[in-house]
């Protein structure tokens, strides 16, 4: 196995903890946990587009993380295990009314299931940083990004794709 393929695998495997996901996620990104949820949506969307969101789990260690993004006209919730805000709130054990009430009627969610079930997957952050960094892309066309493979057959394809978030925001 090479050397890439080594670190791809150990970092799926790592969760990524909330001090490192603040250093790395975006400007127009802030975190919160779920019970910080408290202030209407023109509130906690006011300086930033995207909240990050951490879904502590009653029977675990580990939460969830998923995305919160603001659109004209409805909010995005998105989650790489494709769960609806109630079911994933209940499955990890939590009270979903403050998430609820900030989405309001008008919100979208990830349908599609994008991250692997297995249980020695722990890259929610992983995603969720993804999808903020493609905040401008509409739900329909980020999912399509991941129904296809690619082949990354030259040093150039490899160092485009290692790089491609780094600098989509330019």
């Amino acid at each position: 196995m090479g050397k890439l393929q080594q670190l791809i695998n150990k970092l799926k495997q790592t969760p990524l903890n909330v001090g490192s996901l603040k250093k790395i996620m975006p400007k127009y990104c802030t975190f919160k946990l779920l019970s910080q949820l408290t202030e209407h949506r023109s509130q906690m969307f006011k300086n930033h587009r995207c909240i990050i969101v951490l879904i502590p789990s009653s029977f675990s260690k580990i939460g969830h993380f998923v995305l919160l993004t603001a659109f004209p006209k409805y909010i995005e919730y998105f989650s790489s295990l494709s769960g609806s805000p109630v079911k994933e709130t209940q499955k990890l054990g939590q009270d979903g009314a403050l998430l609820m009430k900030l989405l309001g009627k008008n919100y979208v969610y990830n349908s599609k299931t994008l991250q692997a079930p297995s249980t020695k997957i722990e890259d929610c952050a992983l995603w969720v940083l993804c999808r903020a960094k493609l905040k401008d892309l509409k739900l329909r066309e980020y999912q399509q990004l991941f129904s296809t493979r690619i082949n990354l057959s030259t040093p150039d394809d490899i160092v485009a794709m290692l790089t491609v978030l780094m600098v989509i925001d330019l």
